[in-house]
């Protein structure tokens, strides 16, 4: 057997193996050639800066007519433009190039509707408002009156108020209607007003005279109502802990149970309409689709989970937009009832916001922020790659076990399966990978990377060479220059001399302050995911003796991280994606973060695209070329629990 190569994992103890070699692309690469006289963007001058900034950019291009609109977002959702507002927003609904927006200011003690011009998305502005002491929390317009329940905070009043907005910068109350207790949400159809009013349940107001609206019916429902919609004479009822209603109101004075479907996980929030087809949100089961042809029978279609708390939703064409609590904005593909997947997101950075409410407009996402305001999203461009194939789990045939990191090469995947040890993969046909060999291990393999040159492969079955016990718990490794280092838990950084790969000793070690998950080596210097501690920078100039550099505490779990140029990916699990600035060490600094559905366990990068294991949610694929505006440019939703990645090619 001739063997190029080898490969080095990490399990309970450090395992030498005869495998495959692997070569990592460079970030950054040479721009896509342009052929003829076709259109392209030449140069950016700056060429990189924060999604927020709205400061002025200089393009330079060529085969543009004149008045031609450029996007730079490259696929896509991404922050088009916001309007700050004290206290946040907590509903929006869209008119043309108006947009409607119930507030409460705790500070002034003043709330209602403010109306914003939409006609430059980058600078939404105050045109008009109606403002009383009472909070808005929810409005629809309907022929230029707005509607808009409302809770008095100190009065503990609720109502409804009707505004004729006619023209938007002199809104006028018209009527209001005083009787609701803890209104929620509101729908209108016809000369009626649904209101979804907490634990009163459904309550139908009359205004078809706007002046004295009147109550004409209500039902109550078994958990808090949180949101309604109204279509052919059926009420749909996001009804808390009491799930999905469907409530008949062909006789509005006497609404009356038709059908039900029981949440799934703990309560719905928010809920849409689109033909025969609901979509309703869940605090932790994410986006629920639902067949209602027959609507005494809510049928369950599928479900996608996303990353924080959504609330809101709104669906046009194969796609939901979900306004998902600190993740942001969440496009999911629904054109596959059956198999949701999110193919976008576009949050603040920091995970700083709070999304609550969410209306479109064509080709805008509009964002109703409880804590910032409203936001301006273009979704004009959403991706979906497919998947190419699998390797099902089948114990039986000693397929994967329990895999959870990967690397590849030369068209071999070597897989860390848990307690099943080692399995190498024939992938060099990605629609059929076949199972080539296997290497039980002392211990459950965690992580595995590949060391050698660029025609490393595989000549044989994978075969023990020598081992070493780590004294902590290895979670992951990374090989450079003769020496591996080993995230190894509540032990920190672990490096080993491996020249002599039947022999490995340990060389030097720091214990980091957190719990070391992953770790990758750049030049002279180890970046350790820490967990709760975040990325700590480690000077590993001299193996026996490393120095702490620096550090920076993410605001989830760092788990992984791979280094391109001065830029730190960071996978920081339910938080997303952290992207740092280490250009200096010992003092990194938060360039942007990008909220996943899932829960980011894993990073690998090829060129200017990062991907991301986004556990239960899958593959995403991030366009990182400007780490300061990261977009999601495409996802996969794979059946199982997505825990690491490798990319080849």
């Amino acid at each position: 057997m001739r063997v190029i190569g080898a490969a080095v994992l990490a399990a309970a103890a450090v395992v030498w193996l005869k495998a495959p070699g692997a070569r990592a692309g460079p970030y950054g690469g040479a721009a896509d050639a342009v052929a003829g006289t076709e259109a392209a963007i030449v140069s950016v001058s700056p060429p990189r800066g924060p999604s927020y900034d709205t400061s002025e950019i200089t393009l330079a291009g060529m085969g543009f007519e004149m008045g031609a609109q450029v996007s730079l977002a490259n696929g896509g959702p991404f922050l088009a433009g916001s309007h700050i507002m004290p206290e946040g927003a907590r509903a929006v609904e869209v008119m043309g190039r108006y947009a409607c927006v119930a507030f409460y200011n705790h500070a002034s003690k003043l709330g209602g509707i403010q109306i914003l011009d939409l006609a430059n998305p980058a600078a939404p502005a105050v045109v008009g408002a109606f403002e009383t002491g009472d909070s808005g929390v929810g409005v629809q317009v309907s022929n230029d009156l707005a509607y808009v329940p409302f809770l008095n905070p100190y009065t503990y009043i609720g109502g409804l108020h009707i505004v004729d907005i006619a023209r938007p910068a002199d809104p006028r109350r018209l009527g209001t209607f005083y009787t609701l207790l803890d209104p929620q949400a509101i729908a209108v159809a016809g000369p009626y007003a649904y209101v979804a009013d907490g634990s009163e349940g459904l309550v139908i107001v009359d205004v078809s005279d706007p002046a004295n609206p009147r109550a004409a019916g209500s039902l109550a429902t078994p958990g808090p109502a949180r949101d309604v919609k109204v279509t052919a004479g059926h009420a749909y009822v996001a009804d808390g802990e009491g799930g999905l209603l469907v409530i008949d109101v062909t006789d509005p004075a006497s609404p009356a149970p038709l059908g039900a479907y029981a949440t799934p996980s703990i309560s719905l929030n928010g809920v849409a309409v689109a033909g025969t087809r609901v979509y309703a949100t869940d605090t932790l089961a994410g986006l629920l689709v639902f067949d209602v042809h027959d609507p005494s029978r809510p049928l369950l279609l599928g479900r996608t989970r996303t990353s924080d708390s959504p609330g809101g939703v709104a669906v046009a064409g194969r796609y939901a937009y979900v306004a998902d609590g600190t993740s942001g904005l969440q496009v999911v593909d629904v054109g596959d009832p059956s198999r949701p997947a999110v193919v976008g997101s576009q949050g603040l950075i920091g995970n700083s916001g709070y999304f609550l409410g969410v209306a479109l407009d064509g080709t805008r996402a509009v964002v109703a922020d409880i804590i910032n305001g409203v936001h301006v999203i273009d979704v004009s461009h959403p991706a979906q790659p497919a998947l190419a194939g699998a390797l099902e789990e089948n114990e039986t045939d000693g397929a994967p076990d329990d895999a959870v990191a990967v690397a590849v090469a030369g068209g071999t995947a070597i897989l860390a399966d848990g307690g099943s040890g080692l399995l190498t993969v024939d992938v060099a046909l990605p629609s059929a990978p076949a199972r080539l060999a296997g290497l039980a291990l002392p211990g459950p393999a965690r992580g595995v990377v590949l060391s050698g040159g660029p025609d490393a492969r595989l000549a044989g079955a994978p075969v023990l060479l020598g081992a070493l016990d780590t004294p902590g718990d290895a979670q992951g490794i990374a090989v450079d220059g003769g020496y591996a280092y080993v995230a190894d838990g509540s032990r920190g950084l672990q490096i080993i001399d491996v020249r002599d790969p039947r022999a490995p000793a340990l060389a030097g070690s720091y214990d980091t302050p957190g719990s070391a998950r992953g770790v990758t080596v750049a030049g002279a210097t180890a970046y350790v995911a820490d967990d709760f501690t975040g990325l700590q920078i480690v000077d590993v100039s001299r193996p026996s003796a490393p120095v702490l550099v620096g550090g920076y505490d993410t605001p989830g779990r760092a788990v992984g991280v791979v280094v391109a140029g001065s830029f730190a990916f960071v996978a920081d699990l339910n938080r997303g994606l952290q992207i740092l600035d280490v250009s200096r060490p010992e003092a990194p600094v938060l360039v942007q973060s990008l909220s996943t559905p899932g829960a980011a366990e894993g990073v690998a990068l090829s060129s200017d695209r990062l991907y991301i294991a986004d556990g239960f949610a899958g593959l995403l694929e991030v366009d990182v070329r400007d780490p300061a505006r990261p977009v999601v440019a495409g996802a996969y939703d794979t059946p199982g629990i997505a825990s690491g990645v490798a990319v080849d090619g």
